[in-house]
């Protein structure tokens, strides 16, 4: 499933991503995007890798590594011509470095096989052609592997970070549920010296980043802003510090030390021994996760969702400059595809961008205020779904700026609960609606090109709410809904575990489907190319449930082993253009099978968080993902 275009910023991470004057390089998903940030504008992406790229690093050569999820590693030139690749045996690959001389790097993962794997390259001439040649120096493997059930799930070791230093020694920090290790490993993977990583005395505190190597020191920050200085080569604890904000990114600036908060705006920078100098508030407050040095006191300063470059003014104490690029900004959720292929992703923060590709950019933006549910297309209007109760409705037009367009916004309705899912039958005629509070609406759809207007046809709590031992109710919410081919019926999943089929004109309940043992989180239902009616379910138990969409006898269940990680199933979508089931993760998979054959046919992850969003295009050449990641996907189906 090759990708079409991605909308976003990036997927940044510590080690992931890096700037070269105003340029600054980063993955988005699998591709690979290029900001230029004295114009704020991105080139067009470029699919680099088959899954989410982790590691994005260039060495003092200009040579760049990039590594994904899966293990596939490449090599490129400075200006991104490849030079080799190959697939590794490490897998879950989470942080990756370089050694100061650019002739070695590693990577290492977490999950059962949890290592560190660590490469030679040689540059080879061969009749006057220059080549590189990627060798396999060590694989150092975890000293012990802890694999404790922890709320059903097995929870691994990991190495979170390796330093390489001069002599092409390396620093590995390991992590456990029992706390972190320092480990100082040989040229040739032999352990050298071993040390806990506990600044304050609590080897529980979980790592949260490391910095590179400063006149033999280096920086580990762990949770809650307290960072330990360790020699490089006897691993004792030289200094402790504790920054403000909750620091989980960290670099040198020459012999400054420096900070930055995660959420808060607050730049810190310290002494090498660990006196506090300056504390610079205003800076960025989106998710820190990394920052690169351009000069001194010039920094790319980048968030989960979000890049800015930043100059200070040390002297005075205050920002010089600032440049920023974001989209959205909290948690993307709400996505749908118009039939003209306009894209709709919202987020928790009430934005709403619109996309259409072939373009990087976004067609128009708005805010709405409360956080984003669930969008819907229903012709130029789009229909939003917010965590205030109401029902809204937008008009789009690509004459009308921006600005002048969020007025156009108006309530439609206000619904018990919160809206959930919204699905229109296949005139467009009605509108159904689920709610947190396990209602069930159905509404007569009335537009024409100018305004759009609904009224309640019926409605009932089809989702009972559970009555609590102390008599409290709990709601059930409905998690998603969709109409059958007919529109005869509406099909709901909901929290109770259930999939409940309804009479489209009554709300009568006509068939609860169980078999789930945790929450049933969205459904699709199609009639196939091969002539088969489907009905398919998906819930948190982390299985997909396939049923004759006609007797509502169940077919078979699909299990996603494959899946590393703790995870939940979130939203799917059937393709009756080629009889494909699409289903998404909690943590970033995309899966799909063959739905004659029910053999699982993808399986990879895309996404740097929760998958919150899926949605097809009519023709079924598209298919649109939105990530908690704020990266919003669109890949090819057919």
């Amino acid at each position: 499933m090759n990708v079409i275009n991605c909308w976003g910023v990036g997927s940044v991470r510590q080690h992931s991503g890096f700037c070269c004057g105003d340029k600054y390089y980063a993955p988005i998903g699998r591709c690979l995007v290029t900001w230029d940030m004295k114009i704020k504008e991105s080139e067009p992406v470029r699919q680099i890798h088959n899954d989410l790229i982790t590691v994005m690093i260039p060495n003092k050569l200009d040579e760049i590594l990039t590594v994904g999820y899966g293990g596939q590693v490449k090599l490129w030139s400075k200006d991104w011509q490849l030079l080799t690749s190959f697939q590794s045996d490490t897998k879950n690959v989470i942080y990756g470095s370089w050694s100061p001389d650019g002739s070695e790097f590693s990577f290492s993962s977490k999950g059962p096989k949890q290592m560190l794997a660590v490469y030679k390259k040689d540059t080879l001439i061969e009749q006057y052609t220059q080549n590189v040649k990627i060798t396999p120096k060590w694989i150092y493997q975890a000293p012990q592997t802890s694999k404790k059930e922890v709320k059903g799930r097995k929870s691994y070791d990991m190495f979170n970070a390796s330093i390489h230093k001069d002599n092409l020694e390396i620093l590995a920090a390991y992590c456990t549920r029992e706390g972190c290790e320092l480990f100082l490993i040989s040229q040739s993977g032999d352990t050298i010296k071993r040390g806990p990583i506990s600044p304050i005395g609590d080897p529980k505190n979980d790592m949260q980043c490391v910095s590179e190597i400063n006149n033999d020191r280096i920086a580990i920050g762990v949770q809650h802003g307290i960072f330990g200085f360790y020699h490089i080569d006897t691993l004792d604890l030289l200094t402790v510090i504790q920054a403000t904000g909750s620091p989980r990114i960290c670099m040198w600036d020459s012999d400054l030390f420096v900070t930055t908060a995660y959420v808060s705006g607050i730049i810190s920078f310290w002494s090498q021994d660990g006196q506090l100098l300056k504390e610079i508030k205003g800076g960025p407050i989106g998710s820190i996760v990394q920052m690169n040095r351009v000069e001194q006191f010039t920094y790319y300063i980048c968030g989960i969702m979000s890049l800015h470059k930043v100059s200070f003014d040390y002297e005075n104490s205050c920002i010089a400059s600032i440049d920023d690029i974001s989209y959205l900004t909290l948690t993307g959720c709400g996505l749908d595809i118009s039939n003209t292929g306009l894209v709709a992703s919202g987020d928790f923060t009430g934005n709403i961008y619109l996309w259409q590709t072939p373009s990087r950019k976004s067609v128009c933006s708005f805010n709405v205020t409360y956080s984003i549910r669930c969008l819907l297309w229903v012709g130029d209007f789009l229909l939003i779904g917010c965590l205030n109760s109401e029902v809204s409705c937008w008009k789009y037009n690509s004459k009308v700026t921006p600005e002048k367009e969020v007025n156009s916004v108006r309530n439609l309705y206000t619904v018990i609960g919160d809206p959930v899912a919204l699905a229109t039958n296949s005139d467009e005629s009605k509108l159904a609606l689920g709610t947190t509070a396990g209602y069930l609406y159905v509404f007569d759809l009335k537009k024409n090109e100018e305004s759009l207007d609904i009224e309640v046809f019926h409605c009932s709590q089809i989702h009972k709410p559970k009555v609590n031992n102390d008599g409290s109710f709990l709601n059930m919410e409905i998690w998603n809904l969709r109409w059958s081919i007919d529109d005869r019926y509406i099909a709901t999943t909901s929290e109770d575990q259930t999939a409940i089929v309804s009479d489209s004109l009554t709300g009568e309940v006509l068939k609860t489907l169980t078999g789930h043992t945790t929450a049933v989180t969205d459904l699709s239902w199609k009639l196939l190319a091969s002539g088969k009616h489907v009905l398919a379910t998906c819930a948190d138990d982390r299985t997909v449930r396939v049923y004759d969409g006609l007797t509502f006898e169940l077919i078979t269940v699909l299990k996603t082993e494959l899946v590393y990680g703790w995870y939940t199933l979130t939203y799917m979508e059937i393709n009756e253009k080629n009889d494909r089931l699409f289903v998404t993760t909690q943590n970033g998979y995309l899966l799909s099978w063959d739905l004659n054959s029910f053999e699982l046919i993808y399986c990879e992850k895309l996404h740097a968080g929760s998958i919150e969003g899926i949605a097809l295009s009519k023709d079924g050449q598209s298919l649109v993902t939105l990530g908690s990641d704020c990266v919003v996907n669109m890949l090819e189906t057919l």
